[in-house]
């Protein structure tokens, strides 16, 4: 087993490539349909540096050497993502909570593990997380709590920037599965953000 601290040290060089361009983790996302074909016929091309990377064993090693811990240690079985693990992969702390942020972070890594490998596991987990990570919404006045606990019960109910990390999971979810009321939801909360936030003009400007 890899550990977490072994595995950035493996992929840090490749994950500075990886961020500036999404192509090569978007490729290895592909079945073996090649659904990402252009009407041509043709692969799309992928950047020069990502001739110097092993897809397979970047693949296999965020997926068997990380996210497929994550999927068994963190997703409790009413969508809650236990954010706070130690290094053998049991929950830290004695106060859990539920922050938009971690809980959005974690569910869009869960849509990505779905993506690469089209397993089960990581779409019950994915629609597991994103309802809850839904119930986390306001139903008064629309926007998310900041923090709840793992029962929703809320314990900050500012509505902050990091109501991004609410909006993108959900698109991603959208756009792998074909599910529209994830599409929806995202765009709910981005017209929300975009017109009732302090916000709003930062999100206009940065997020087209």
């Amino acid at each position: 087993m890899i550990t977490r601290r072994e595995f950035s040290k493996k992929v840090a060089a490749a994950s500075v490539a990886l961020s500036s361009s999404g192509q090569l983790v978007h490729a290895l996302g592909q079945n073996a349909q090649d659904q990402s074909r252009t009407p041509g016929g043709k692969k799309p091309a992928l950047p020069e540096w990502a001739n110097h990377i092993d897809p397979s064993w970047v693949k296999d090693t965020l997926i068997g050497g990380l996210l497929d811990y994550w999927l068994k240690a963190s997703v409790m079985p009413n969508g809650f993502i236990q954010e706070n693990l130690d290094r053998e992969w049991k929950p830290w702390g004695t106060q859990p909570e539920a922050s938009l942020n971690g809980q959005g972070r974690q569910l869009y890594c869960l849509a990505r593990g779905y993506e690469l490998t089209h397993r089960q596991d990581y779409l019950d987990a994915v629609h597991k997380c994103a309802d809850f990570l839904l119930k986390m919404r306001d139903p008064e006045y629309g926007g998310y709590f900041n923090r709840t606990t793992p029962e929703l019960k809320v314990i900050d109910d500012k509505k902050t920037d990091f109501t991004s990390f609410a909006i993108f999971p959900l698109a991603h979810i959208a756009r792998i599965t074909g599910e529209e009321k994830y599409a929806q939801e995202a765009m709910k909360t981005w017209q929300e953000v975009s017109t009732k936030m302090r916000a709003g003009d930062f999100f206009n400007g940065s997020m087209k």
